[in-house]
């Protein structure tokens, strides 16, 4: 047991050795795409959009949700005054209403909701944008990797000189100003 440890660890730093070699011979920089939709205009403006758009359901959930909360209180204020089969009818038109009231809720709010698709949409060609002008960049400057700091990669140490977020920022901003989107960059031969 002891001796396959060994061989296992002997094998791992084997892998790692050659790996950071290789690593090594490589020009790696990395941005962070959260710096640089904060300071887009568009980012601000599609934030603002979502937001109106979110409050305006809220109110609208907020007025079905006031209008069932007043049906339940004067059902619970009349309940023993009224027949039993008017009693099973408003009970029934309760719970109708409370169903429809949480179909809003998931319809607009929900995992698959109109909210975070409006989001989406709001956010796909500005992040088509950004990639579009990463690649310029990273073509540009000859960089055979670029991380995303502020996704799921795990930074532990880079060099600031290594940053390629304001290039990235400049060159989204620059086809702003000149009209148009980022050229999308051409694939260098023999890379995939």
């Amino acid at each position: 047991m002891r001796v396959l440890l060994v061989r296992l660890t002997l094998a791992f730093g084997l892998m790692l050795g050659c790996s950071v070699g290789a690593a090594r011979a490589q020009k790696i920089a990395y941005i962070d795409s959260k710096q640089i939709l904060d300071g887009l205009e568009e980012t601000t403006n599609a934030k603002q959009r979502l937001e109106t758009q979110q409050r305006a359901w809220l109110d609208e959930y907020r007025q079905k949700k006031d209008a069932y909360d007043k049906a339940v209180a004067d059902f619970d204020q009349r309940r023993l005054l009224l027949p039993e089969e008017d009693r099973k009818k408003r009970q029934t038109a309760l719970e109708t209403q409370q169903k429809e009231l949480e179909a809003f809720s998931t319809q607009k709010f929900g995992p698959n909701g109109e909210y975070f698709k409006l989001q989406a949409d709001l956010m796909k060609p500005i992040q088509a944008r950004i990639f579009s002008a990463t690649q310029i960049v990273a073509e540009r400057e000859k960089y055979d990797l670029v991380l995303d700091r502020s996704s799921d990669v795990f930074l532990i140490y880079s060099k600031p000189s290594l940053n390629a977020t304001e290039a990235v920022l400049e060159e989204v901003n620059r086809t702003v100003r000149t009209g148009g989107a980022p050229a999308a960059a051409s694939p260098t031969p023999g890379r995939p």
